[in-house]
């Protein structure tokens, strides 16, 4: 027993040195918590031109559970108008830990950073997980925040943080800053709301997925270095009044089937019962809206689609807010040279667009596939 507890010790103190020197990468710590190490020792020798060998005992140990995660704010602001109604900013949060760890996600609409206006929480809600990984808000998609979040170890989840703009008061190039925080939900990770001290052992503290009673937890250090706590961490995000901002949705708008009947009024995200039937030989009619808000100019707009899988471009069909446009490279701001089967990629140049707070400017594209 007292060799056991020696063991046990020893290696935990193997630990607290380890993560007292972390990783600049996030990545998880070494060896997954839970696992089994055994060790045994052999000597070989010969008595009277006999060989022998003998084993030494089987030493075997567990590796025990580190706890620490990163939260990255978004690595620009969200760009914003007065009022403006559930605006999102993508933070990362990241179980750089070796063990799945459960975390509480909080939101801070007033952390205490210089800032000109405090955000409102969304109309949709305040935290989202993005399911789909596309950085936006989709309603039925995205999973509200409604308690813990269980991370594996080195995975990263996104967080959509939601907020309202205040409809008054905000000058052009005023900040609204937001913080995110996650904190580990193991006993003992958190004191009094502030993180434990790097090399805190809780014991018996692992993830019952990986084998408790036996598995001590132990805080590791966070993204201040070895005086920082790895059990929680936070980063700001920033939404930035009146610059440019510039948009764009995609919706098919037309499907004619393979007899020539076209039918108009869908959408893309869910079509209705009757541009529901695509079959071989039917023409996809898409549409892009470019929308450019704020106060400035958007310089360079380019606009860029590749031909769909399984399709094939319908040679001169591009139009450029209702205008049509040539396939070719020429005088014109849109080409789509070399498209054909399932290759090639539609250019349009919009160019530079002056825009003024309150008159968003709308462009639209449209262009034609046929399904192979």
């Amino acid at each position: 027993m007292m060799a056991a507890l020696l063991l046990r010790t020893g290696f935990a103190l193997m630990m607290m040195l380890a993560l007292l020197c972390p990783s600049r990468a996030a990545h998880a710590v070494g060896t997954a918590a839970g696992t089994t190490i055994t060790n045994i020792a052999t000597v070989n020798y010969s008595v009277a031109g006999t060989p022998a060998t003998t084993n030494s005992p089987a030493v075997t140990f567990r590796v025990d559970e580190l706890i620490s995660v990163r939260v990255t704010a978004p690595a620009t602001p969200t760009n914003v108008n007065t009022p403006d109604t559930n605006k999102v900013l993508v933070f990362t949060v990241t179980n750089v830990g070796n063990g799945p760890e459960s975390f509480t996600l909080t939101p801070n609409l007033n952390p205490a950073v210089p800032d000109q206006f405090n955000p409102a929480p969304g109309s949709a809600g305040q935290l989202f997980l993005d399911v789909n990984g596309n950085g936006q808000l989709d309603s039925g998609t995205d999973t509200p925040v409604a308690g813990p979040v269980t991370i594996n170890a080195d995975q990263s989840i996104r967080v959509l943080f939601v907020s309202n703009i205040p409809p008054a008061g905000l000058a052009n190039g005023d900040q609204g800053i937001v913080t995110l925080t996650a904190a580990s939900t193991t006993a003992g990770a958190m004191v009094a709301g502030v993180g434990a001290p790097p090399g805190t052992i809780l014991p018996n503290g692992g993830t019952p997925a990986v084998g408790v009673p036996g598995i001590d937890a132990v805080v590791g250090a966070g993204s201040g270095g070895a005086a920082d706590s790895g059990a929680d961490d936070a980063a700001n995000g920033t939404y930035l009044v009146g610059t440019v901002a510039v948009t764009i949705a995609k919706a098919i708008i037309a499907v004619t089937s393979p007899l020539g009947v076209t039918t108009t009024g869908c959408n893309v995200a869910v079509p209705p019962a009757a541009c529901t039937t695509f079959v071989p030989g039917t023409v996809v009619q898409y549409q892009l809206t470019v929308t450019i808000a704020g106060a400035g100019t958007a310089l360079g707009v380019l606009v860029t689609d590749d031909t769909p899988a399984n399709t094939t471009y319908v040679l001169g069909s591009v139009r450029f807010n209702a205008a049509p446009r040539t396939d070719v490279a020429d005088g014109d701001n849109a080409n789509c040279t070399g498209c054909g089967n399932a290759v090639g990629t539609l250019t349009v140049n919009v160019g530079d667009v002056p825009v003024v707070v309150g008159t968003p400017v709308t462009h639209l594209i449209d262009y034609k596939v046929s399904i192979n």
